[in-house]
């Protein structure tokens, strides 16, 4: 189980994937528990100030129980936001609440990360489950799209997301309009024109600086400008623009209206680019891993136990896994024996027998459990700690679908030939 109650969690896309689906299932008999959601760039202090007033407003309930139960949760809260002085970059997720478990037990539940990619939606929940929704959009996401619509007298940013559809901010100018001035003032006025349409031109590109642009990082895999006329155009070539925005502008397309129309048009006028370029990276590795299967030339690999050993030995240059791969390593420990490590399908924890998987193992062995994890959790650690590239494989490719039948959903390539 990779959620743990009390615990500040350093979050990857793998992982929230896991909370994500874990929190699902959660349910609670009273209405305690809290989703709450800070997106980046709001005032932290502002929510503290909102959850004090949720707690106000639980001393009024009715049901003694329920009373005391939301104003625990809601003191958890606010103890994981004490940990942080300003909401960070990329948002904050908070989830917090008293769940049901088997046998008519409870549990509490606090757990709270900075996504590892920036959140724009606002969320405060307190019912009887966890809202998850919102990290489902930033986990799914393989490839996101940032668009720029510009027009005379407005500019949209968006994101686009898997079919997720975001707009991030929208600004409306009144830039002066042509006019049949002559004379002396028709010059001055014409320049002022000018002046005033670069000014919103700069705007344009430092807003754009930051939307799609954290720690000196773009967030998006690409941008696409979409907009009236030439105006695109002159943004586009803009020296105010980023160098790194620039680079990976992937198609500008005209669009017949600014705002959130002209937003939905320039999305359905890119449809070929959401195609899922992480995707597609993968299924041409796979390719590679299957070749190098058919060559039988030893510079590759499969099973546990085999990648465990060969990613021991520095010797993997890619790591296949699959996203459901659902494996528990457990270590055991004592003072005169060697440590010893078993991996058992995560299912023999959840039979209906009063000792669980490591509860066996430890009474047969006679060693003590020192520490139980998620088999995929520590790959994602071990890889990270040494540089191995690790690809999650996914049932949405026939590749994919290949190697987890084949392959049992892990294995990889090697770095050279093993003697």
């Amino acid at each position: 189980m990779v959620l743990k109650e009390n615990k500040k969690i350093v979050a990857t896309p793998w992982r929230m994937r896991q909370i994500s689906k874990e929190l699902h299932e959660l349910r609670g008999n009273l209405k305690t528990m809290i989703s709450l959601i800070i997106p980046s760039g709001e005032d932290i202090y502002e929510v503290n100030k909102l959850i004090s007033e949720k707690c106000a407003t639980a001393k009024t309930l009715k049901c003694r129980k329920k009373c005391v139960l939301v104003q625990n949760v809601l003191s958890s809260v606010q103890t994981c936001l004490k940990e942080y002085k300003k909401t960070p970059d990329n948002g904050l997720i908070v989830y917090c609440g008293v769940v049901s478990l088997k046998g008519n037990r409870e549990k509490d539940i606090n757990v709270f990360f900075e996504p590892h990619l920036p959140i724009y939606t606002s969320l405060y929940s307190c019912d009887s489950e966890f809202h998850t929704e919102a990290m489902e959009k930033l986990y799914n996401v393989d490839g996101s799209l940032g668009y720029i619509v510009v027009a005379g007298g407005s500019c949209l940013f968006g994101l686009l997301s898997g079919d997720t559809r975001d707009v991030l901010y929208e600004l409306h100018v009144e830039l002066p309009k042509k006019n049949g001035y002559g004379g002396n003032a028709a010059s001055r006025i014409a320049r002022s024109r000018e002046e005033r349409r670069q000014l919103y031109m700069k705007k344009i590109c430092e807003l754009a600086s930051d939307y799609f642009i954290l720690n000196n990082k773009s967030v998006v895999n690409g941008v696409v400008l979409a907009g009236l006329g030439n105006i695109k155009s002159e943004l586009c070539q803009s020296h105010h623009l980023d160098a790194r925005l620039q680079a990976i502008i992937v198609k500008t397309v005209n669009v017949k209206c600014g705002g959130k129309a002209g937003f939905y048009q320039a999305i359905a006028l890119t449809n070929e680019l959401r195609s899922d370029e992480k995707l597609t990276k993968t299924v041409q590795l796979l390719r590679e891993f299957e070749e190098e299967t058919l060559q039988d030339n030893d510079k590759f690999f499969y099973g546990i136990l085999e990648t465990v050993r060969l990613l021991k030995k520095g010797n993997v240059k890619t790591l296949f896994v699959w996203n459901d791969l659902m494996y528990t390593r457990c270590v055991l420990r004592d003072s005169y024996r060697p440590e010893r490590i078993f991996y058992y399908p995560k299912e023999q924890d959840e039979t209906l027998s009063s000792l669980s998987m490591s509860e066996k193992i430890e009474r047969e062995i006679g060693m003590k459990v020192f520490q139980k994890s998620p088999l995929v959790e520590w790959l994602v650690e071990f890889c990270k700690n040494t540089g191995t590239t690790i690809h999650f494989i996914t049932l949405r490719s026939e590749e994919g679908r290949r190697f987890i039948e084949k392959f049992h959903g892990l294995g990889g390539l090697l770095y050279y030939k093993e003697e």
